[in-house]
């Protein structure tokens, strides 16, 4: 699902984060936040995303 709005949610499968630090794996079943979107460049942003991704994402809005 291509993500445009701010909001919560749900991961459909496993999802592999990483920034200049480290990668990380989020769970199925997630909830995640998407805090701010980039229009431009097509990117999303989250508390729990490491870094700026692209905005096409295997998730499901919530509630």
């Amino acid at each position: 699902m291509i993500v445009t709005e701010k909001g919560k949610y749900k991961l459909l499968k496993d999802l592999k984060t990483r920034n200049s630090i480290g990668v990380g794996i989020i769970p199925e079943g997630t909830v995640i936040k998407i805090t701010q979107i980039d229009n431009i460049y097509h990117k999303v942003i989250g508390p729990e995303l490491m870094g700026w991704m692209y905005w096409d994402l295997p998730v499901e809005k919530e509630g």
